[in-house]
């Protein structure tokens, strides 16, 4: 059944492939609808991994097309002030997102004026520069982005929230433009999902329980706060993120002296993910770095940084590579492969305005940024080297 839905799946896409389109626009005054014009917005990609010595994403070291995003959006003014916009998708990555189709997003964007605006609904999480547009292949080069700042693993967490935000700008005038965010609400996720936490629990028994799966979610809720800085300088600007979340977790603990998983819950108080970026755009180049530092109750877990430099060599060809480190500073984890350094190198091809092919081959040193099991099971230190390609159709 699912190989037939993906069959019928990848030939849909394929016969869009061969159509050129741009966004929909549709006229709903006939049908009563208060927006006169809604645009209309669609994605779909699919895309193969292969990793050496190691499962980086689930399957991926037999080889896997579990990697694919699809999606459709739109958005209309109820008024000069209002804006209402909504976005359902689905994806999977070595069986995170399970192909779940989901509300993305979906919220009322009332602006009061340049300064000040307020959002409620579910909304997108800011969360470094490239979060809110991670599922918009269209805008970066890679493939992957850099998982020690925007892990696969978490990205339920990191995608949206249901609640409310405030959001506005202010014109510095010689001296830039600073805007800013920030909202409150409870993150969503894939209820019908559970998986495994990416790194060991030492701290329960000193060791005794070394991780857990099959999670289910229960009570979360989270705060963050986005500054963004756009310098006097042409194309450089700066950033900060903070993040907060409490949750409570149920799921299986692994007993290693016994050889047996018990059931078992977690409560994460007082998670704090705070994100520092910098960006530099000239010309057909882009520097980026960004890094990150995560604490519970004040305690540092772990931090990471990467910087990356991406060109656009013709019309149709962008390349670039980044360089990435993840450290993990919780003395309570006993992994002897906590960290992990990666280099990657990606390139992207449009083939017409709205589809596009990509490629990427990451070489790790360490699997700090995999998932629990991939720790436990490793081998060859959990290096390994993991290739990856993908096309996209966009409308």
């Amino acid at each position: 059944m699912y190989r037939t839905m993906m069959k019928m799946a990848l030939v849909f896409a394929g016969l869009c492939l061969a159509v050129p389109v741009s966004a929909i626009e549709l006229d709903t005054t006939e049908i009563g609808f208060p927006i006169e014009k809604v645009q209309m917005h669609g994605f779909f990609s699919q895309g193969f991994m292969k990793s050496s010595n190691n499962d980086v994403y689930e399957g991926s070291r037999d080889g896997s097309f579990d990697m694919r995003e699809y999606g459709v959006n739109f958005s209309g003014n109820l008024t000069d002030e209002l804006l209402l916009a909504a976005q359902i998708m689905g994806y999977s990555l070595g069986g995170q997102g399970g192909d779940e189709i989901f509300l993305h997003y979906g919220l009322a964007d009332y602006r009061v004026n340049d300064n000040f605006g307020i959002r409620a609904g579910r909304m997108r999480i800011p969360a470094g520069l490239y979060n809110e547009t991670r599922d918009i292949d269209m805008v970066r080069k890679s493939v992957i982005l850099p998982q020690n700042v925007y892990s696969e693993y978490y990205r339920d967490y990191y995608s949206a929230l249901d609640g409310g935000s405030i959001y506005g700008g202010f014109d510095l005038d010689d001296l830039g433009y600073l805007s800013y965010q920030a909202g409150i609400g409870k993150p969503i996720t894939n209820e019908s999902e559970t998986g495994d936490f990416p790194y060991n629990f030492g701290a329960f028994g000193n060791g005794v329980v070394e991780g857990l799966r099959k999670i289910s979610y229960a009570e979360t809720h989270s705060a963050n706060f986005q500054l963004l800085y756009d310098t006097p300088v042409d194309g450089l600007r700066v950033g900060y993120t903070w993040r907060r979340l409490d949750a409570e977790f149920a799921g299986e603990g692994w007993v290693p002296a016994f050889g047996v998983w018990v059931p078992m819950s977690l409560d994460m108080k007082n998670y704090v993910n705070q994100i520092y970026s910098i960006e530099y755009q000239v010309g057909h180049l882009t520097l980026v770095t960004e890094a990150v530092v995560r604490t519970s109750d004040g305690t540092k877990q772990n931090q990471g940084w990467y910087s990356g430099i991406d060109y656009d060599l013709t019309d149709k060809l962008g390349a670039g590579i980044y360089y990435a480190e993840y450290v993990s500073t919780d003395e309570s984890t006993d992994y002897k492969r906590a960290d992990q350094k990666t280099i990657s190198l990606f390139s992207r091809y449009n083939i017409t305005d709205s589809w596009l092919v990509k490629g990427q081959v990451d070489f790790n040193d360490g699997n700090g940024n995999a998932p629990w099991p991939t720790k436990r099971y490793a081998t060859d230190g959990g290096d390994s080297v993991l290739f990856s390609v993908k096309t996209t159709w966009s409308f």
